[in-house]
């Protein structure tokens, strides 16, 4: 398999950053995640959404009272801009403004929630980006719901792969725009949402499905304590050690426990390959069934061997003989489609286990794979992305003050630390190894240890460093 890029650097201090916005901000508008960045060259930005005449001043070019959102900008050395974000300027409401710069490719992401009040109530979360061409078209990211969108989160991963087109190897780059919000649901109140926004060497891949985190937890007993109601108000979102992933902390709605969910995109390699497995054994099996499925599970063994050239022998191996195993035990009578979503599955789960994981746990039983196909497919990006999901961990709910808290969570999952601000006290809680439980109260006197001293080392503390 080929090497993956490191992660992007511009993500390593992000719950450094976390925790200093969070705990400096007024209680009534704590926010974990500041809309504001630092780009190439020492550029600074930040988002702000509020009123025009506010924002701007006086100024005919919109009303006094329409909402919209600004983008500061301050190159180094230079004084500030500001403009209106286009798109904004319409009689929607913009709220939860989330920012991120991709580094690696100079682009800065802006996500917000937008409300529309008219005589259809609706909520979306739009995406807009801007770079060295300036700025992108919208994009709309959730379609619409009758509840507001908060709390957002964004972080950032990429990977490449190779592929082969018109018998030239291609190598193709992948960015995944990884995005976190709380909305109320009917009936569980808050929850927790998610949604990767792909994109194929700079190209959306045309929609992003949303998932409803709660779906992976796997516990059923309620936590003893049940979780805070502001606790469900700041999910956390970091990303993994490798690179290739993201750690998502949440309140789970059904029981209120906190839960820590992985969120792993496989290599392109394994997806292409996924794709073209199940579409030639549902051709074969059309043809050789009903008859011996030995026939065809060496059929789909050889052609699976053909079609991972660019695999290491022994992974081609291993998941050309994983599929012929599971076709050579399948019912003659299974149908087409079954037989081949079934090898589908099989490669999935085989080329995740000695691909990027190196053997390890499959999600498999665990969790589930997330299918991304394009709506906007191109040469070498015509395949499904897939991604896997599984719980990490889950813990019961520790005992807060009536604060507005913060939520962090390991780069790993498998560690979570509650914290918020009394006076000049920082109070914080972190997860023990054991039983679901956590560590008695414990306090950093900020009169005595400098803020940002104490962040880096609850930071470095949480991520095992």
């Amino acid at each position: 398999m080929p090497r993956r890029p490191p992660p992007s650097r511009i993500l390593s201090s992000a719950l450094v950053l976390a925790l200093a916005a969070g705990w400096c901000a007024p209680a009534a508008a704590l926010d974990p995640v500041p809309a504001a960045a630092v780009g190439g060259g020492g550029t600074f930005y930040k988002l702000t959404a509020g009123e025009f005449s506010q924002l701007f001043g006086e100024n005919p070019a919109l009303p006094a009272d329409r909402a919209v959102l600004a983008l500061d900008v301050v190159p180094a050395g230079q004084s500030l801009q500001r403009w209106v974000v286009p798109g904004t300027e319409g009689a929607e409401v913009e709220s939860s403004p989330a920012l991120l710069y991709d580094q690696a490719t100079s682009t800065l992401h802006l996500v917000w929630s937008s409300l529309n009040s008219g005589n259809l109530v609706s909520s979306r979360l739009w995406l807009r980006s801007y770079g060295a061409e300036g700025w992108a078209d919208a994009i709309d990211l959730s379609g619409g719901t009758l509840a507001e969108k908060r709390a957002l989160r964004l972080a950032v991963t990429s990977d490449d792969y190779l592929t082969r087109i018109d018998g030239v190897d291609v190598r193709r780059t992948r960015r995944i725009l990884h995005l976190v919000w709380v909305e109320d649901t009917a009936g569980a109140g808050a929850r927790t949402f998610y949604s990767p926004v792909v994109f194929v060497d700079g190209q959306y891949v045309g929609w992003n499905p949303v998932v409803a985190l709660d779906d992976l937890v796997t516990a059923e007993t309620p936590s003893p304590l049940p979780a805070a109601d502001s606790l469900r108000e700041v999910p956390a979102l970091e990303v993994g050690r490798a690179g290739d992933r993201v750690v998502i902390g949440f309140v789970d709605s059904r029981t209120r426990r906190i839960a820590a969910v992985e969120v792993r995109l496989l290599p392109g390699e394994i997806g292409q390959l996924a794709d073209e497995a199940r579409g030639h054994i549902i051709e074969l099996a059309g043809t050789m069934l009903p008859g011996s499925p030995g026939e065809l599970a060496d059929a789909a063994r050889g052609h699976i061997i053909e079609l991972a050239m660019g695999f290491h022998p022994a992974v081609a191996g291993y998941v050309a003989q994983g599929v012929h195993d599971y076709l050579a035990s399948a019912d003659p009578a299974t149908a087409p489609l079954l037989l081949g979503e079934g090898a589908q599955q099989t490669v999935l789960t085989l080329g995740d286990q000695v691909g990027s994981s190196g053997l390890a746990n499959s999600c498999a039983g665990q969790g589930a794979w997330l299918e991304l196909p394009p709506l906007v497919p191109q040469p070498g990006a015509d395949f499904p992305h897939f991604f896997a999901l599984r719980q990490i961990r889950h813990w019961n709910a520790p005992e807060i003050a009536d604060h507005p808290p913060v939520l962090l969570i390991s780069p790993d999952g498998e560690r979570a630390l509650v914290g918020w601000i009394a006076g000049t006290q920082l109070f914080y809680r972190e997860s023990l190894p054991e039983g679901g439980f956590w560590s008695e109260l414990r306090i950093l006197d900020l009169t005595q240890v400098p803020f940002g001293d104490a962040l880096t080392a609850l930071a470095a503390r949480l991520a095992g460093r």
